[in-house]
């Protein structure tokens, strides 16, 4: 199963609405210069030492490359979760499959023919306790 388009508009969208909140939580608390940085906005814009401080913005960098690492882990996470509901699925397709073949040919599950598919453990202990005791 490979990714399509679907795939890659949901991570696209994820991460525009993560960085879309980190944005305007820096916005609403006035930090306006990590925006742009945030943004890209002002590309080769030189950030002057008193304007923002090498310590705001390895932290908001920091910050939003961890954003962008559970985005990352998140689609990774559906896609995993969509391939093992595959793999179920058709797991259980074969072993319906196969069980449907076995009561057509009137094969237990032990082997022997003549007798119809079915029963628990449990059913073919009971049973086979029943025929012992009648003995």
């Amino acid at each position: 199963m490979a990714f399509n388009e679907k795939d890659y508009q949901k991570i696209s969208t994820d991460r525009t609405f993560i960085i879309d909140c980190y944005t305007e939580m820096l916005s609403r608390i006035n930090e306006k210069e990590l925006v742009d940085l945030i943004n890209n906005t002002e590309e080769g814009k030189k950030f002057e030492e008193n304007e923002l401080s090498s310590e705001k913005i390895i932290q908001s960098l920091s910050i939003y490359f961890q954003l962008m690492t559970l985005v990352e882990e998140n689609g990774a996470t559906q896609y995993r979760r969509r391939l093992e509901e595959l793999r179920r699925v058709l797991t259980q397709l074969d072993v319906t499959k196969t069980l449907k073949s076995l009561n057509t040919c009137r094969i237990t599950i032990d082997g022997e023919r003549g007798r119809h598919v079915g029963g628990s453990l449990i059913e073919r202990r009971r049973r086979s306790r029943l025929k012992r005791i009648r003995m």
